[in-house]
């Protein structure tokens, strides 16, 4: 048995891939491991955050929000059962461009 992994952002095109792969693992008897990740302006560890109820509260409603919609579409898509894992992270943004200088 193998497995497939992908990202998920939610959009038409994840849509349409995870059909494709819900197909396929299928007919391989595989199963596919999606991964979310929630950008946050700042890295962050759910596990190492200040008491505070806010930071945490946020962070359990973005990843319930996550989970509860991923709940929605493998309903919907994954007709033949196909065992599937959802993993949701927490990252920091990474823009490149941040760092860079504009020379004119």
């Amino acid at each position: 048995m193998t497995s497939v992994m992908l990202t998920c952002d939610f959009s038409k095109q994840f849509s349409d891939t995870f059909s494709r792969v819900l197909d396929e693992a299928a007919a391989q008897k595989s199963f596919v491991n999606i991964f979310h990740v929630i950008d946050l302006p700042i890295a962050i560890k759910e596990r190492q955050l200040p008491v505070s109820c806010v930071e945490r509260g946020v962070l359990k409603f973005l990843r319930e929000q996550s989970e509860r919609e991923f709940a929605l579409l493998n309903k919907r898509l994954n007709r033949m059962a196909v065992p599937v894992s959802f993993e949701v992270s927490f990252a920091a943004e990474r823009n490149e461009r941040r760092h860079e200088r504009t020379v004119l």
